[in-house]
């Protein structure tokens, strides 16, 4: 299991958080680190290939388009130089892989032990015993060890900040002391109203984040709320609310994630109405009808396409739409290094529309790479309504 993001949070999708405004033009930079590919687009211009992918700016007049390869990910955003002229990508998925030899004996009840790390987590059976983190990130990060007992009560927690390094491994033995590091009081509130009426599944996932960047995942809680667990070593706590209408795809979400100023505490993650979108289908889908009015800090919409391990998706700003409703999703199969990224005729395609409230600007996150979730924005209260649908490429 990864826990590097909840698993209802968009990565992409939680970046775009700009109150658009007019402009009369300005500088727009854009840093794509590990990128292998990347365009731009000013007003309706043509699409213009970037000569360094990593590394690119130009002048954006009424509005702008950006188009960032990561591997089988093209991100677009769709903007305004109002929303924002600087643009940070982080496209380099650099993994590792080490181990940690635990000892949870001390921690009275318990007989199972769950490891974070900056990456995903890792699990092991019996009060001693070697954990392997796999899929892991280098660098410098806290290793957060959780005992519980075999009906998933927590018992004790310890924290360990490392220099992660492929291949080492690393020893964390709890004492005593460590049940003191579980805090007890924090709670989420009933929700279930906010849920509609036979949908299939709801819920909600709390974690809290430590100082080097640790997402520690605590509970999962029905949409009637509950209580749970922090850590004393934590900065901070999140929810992650959701529900979904059908068991799989094609379907319609909703999700919800606060971040709070603190931890142990209250959260009321009612979620937002539900949103029906248009699309129209053809080798690559087109999105009309984009108006969402059930939250008064709508900041776009992001609108995305699927098929054979590729994935092309957008974040359209209020700004850039303007008074139109409409995106087409790009065709960038003109330029060095998009010319694949095009379904192929019986391809399956799923595609998916979602409107994006938001109570931060993009000025606020503008420090945090774009495809990178931003669970470490204190405040961020940020609500997604989704729509998806399935067809075969003509």
């Amino acid at each position: 299991m990864k826990g590097k993001g909840l698993l209802v949070v968009l990565a992409a999708v939680a970046l775009l958080l700009a109150a658009c405004n007019g402009s009369l033009g300005g500088y727009v930079k854009v840093t794509a680190k590990g990128a292998s590919a990347a365009a731009y687009q000013v007003d309706d211009g043509d699409w213009r290939a970037a000569d360094d992918p990593e590394s690119f700016d130009f002048w954006a007049f009424n509005k702008y388009q950006v188009a960032v390869r990561c591997g089988n990910k093209v991100n677009v955003m769709a903007l305004t130089p109002g929303d924002t002229g600087n643009l940070l990508f982080d496209c380099e998925e650099t993994e590792i892989s080490f181990s940690v030899k635990y000892d949870i004996r001390a921690a009275t009840g318990a007989d199972r032990a769950a490891l974070y790390y900056l990456g995903g987590l890792g699990a092991g059976a019996g009060t001693t015993g070697t954990i392997a983190a796999n899929h892991a990130q280098p660098g410098q990060q806290d290793l957060v060890l959780v005992a519980s007992d075999s009906g998933g009560h927590k018992k004790a927690a310890m924290v360990k900040t490392v220099v992660a390094a492929n291949g080492a491994t690393y020893r964390m033995t709890m004492s005593s002391s460590d049940s003191g590091n579980l805090l007890s009081g924090g709670t989420v509130a009933d929700f279930s109203a906010s849920v509609p009426a036979g949908w299939a599944s709801s819920g909600a996932l709390t974690a809290s984040l430590t100082p080097h960047g640790t997402e520690v995942l605590s509970d999962y809680l029905h949409s009637s709320g509950g209580s749970y667990t922090s850590y004393t070593f934590a900065v901070h706590d999140l929810v992650s609310a959701f529900a979904y209408e059908h068991g799989s795809a094609p379907q319609k979400t909703l999700q919800r994630l606060i971040v709070a100023d603190g931890k142990a505490v209250r959260f009321e993650p009612d979620l937002p109405a539900a949103f029906n979108a248009t699309m129209t289908h053809d080798y690559l889908p087109s999105f009309s009808g984009l108006s969402y009015s059930s939250c008064n800090d709508l900041v776009g919409f992001h609108l995305e396409a699927r098929w054979g391990g590729l994935k092309l998706s957008a974040l359209a700003s209020n700004g850039y739409l303007g008074d139109g409703a409409e995106y087409e999703l790009p065709d960038l199969t003109d330029l060095d290094g998009f010319t694949d990224v095009y379904p192929s005729s019986g391809d399956q395609v799923t595609t998916s529309a979602e409107a994006i409230c938001s109570n931060k600007s993009i000025g606020e996150i503008s420090s945090q790479p774009l495809n990178k979730t931003p669970l470490a924005l204190r405040g961020l209260d940020l609500r997604i309504a989704g729509d998806q649908e399935k067809y075969t490429a003509p």
